[in-house]
């Protein structure tokens, strides 16, 4: 967690966002989203390798994201290992959720998005 390497172990991502958001310090917020993403792509090929070396060995049948701005690179290995990839956006706005995904993610990449009312329909 950058934010606790940063803030020497006093704060988390998510407590400095719940700190944030009690004091209704949008404009932080704002930053501290760019600035994940930014963090993200910036350490996107570690990620993907921690990430490839974890499924080899776990071999999970399905992987489930309900967090923002590593989800290319989420939908990027469980495609490699032909793993399905569940996606639930935990926010209205999913832009974070779908912060690089590309159109070759879309394969083995479902997504789960609110509704106004519960339905099923079939395929």
């Amino acid at each position: 967690d950058p934010h606790a390497l940063l803030s020497g172990n006093n704060y988390t991502g998510e407590s400095l966002y719940n700190f944030c958001i009690k004091r209704q310090w949008f404009f932080a917020l704002n930053l501290f989203s760019f600035l994940g993403s930014w963090y993200c792509r910036l350490m996107y090929k570690p990620i993907v390798r921690k990430l490839n070396t974890y499924l080899s060995i776990h071999r999970p049948d399905i992987v489930i994201s309900v967090i923002p701005f590593i989800n290319d690179a989420i939908a990027t290995v469980t495609q490699q290992h032909h793993i399905p990839f569940i996606l639930i956006p935990t926010d209205f706005d999913i832009k974070t959720f779908m912060h690089g995904l590309k159109k070759h993610h879309a394969q083995l990449l479902y997504i789960c998005l609110p509704v106004q009312a519960a339905h099923t329909q079939s395929i």
